[in-house]
């Protein structure tokens, strides 16, 4: 089994213990309402901190200069299953 599968079913079993301790001591629990809601307040803080972390329009529009050209051609070079012979600056 894959650990992620492992996780998720050991976050399951953590959950239903808790609500289930929530429905003993308090049989009127809204455990519907309180999924939906922290679903809900997922969304919306992923949301606001997507917003707050997106770059600037003078960030995301960095200047490509040929420092830059170099550093990815360093970084990351094209594979070697692709045919570049056209291109003269991979030659």
């Amino acid at each position: 089994m894959q650990v992620s599968v492992i996780r998720g079913r050991l976050l399951a079993v953590v959950v239903n213990f808790f609500f289930r301790i929530f429905l003993d001591y308090l049989p009127g629990f809204p455990v519907k309402w309180v999924v939906i809601g922290l679903a809900a307040g997922c969304v919306v803080f992923s949301f606001a901190w997507a917003m707050v972390k997106r770059p600037t329009r003078e960030a995301a529009a960095a200047a490509i200069d040929e420092k830059l050209r170099q550093l990815v051609r360093k970084e990351f070079p094209p594979p070697l299953r692709f045919d570049f012979r056209l291109n003269t600056e991979l030659a």
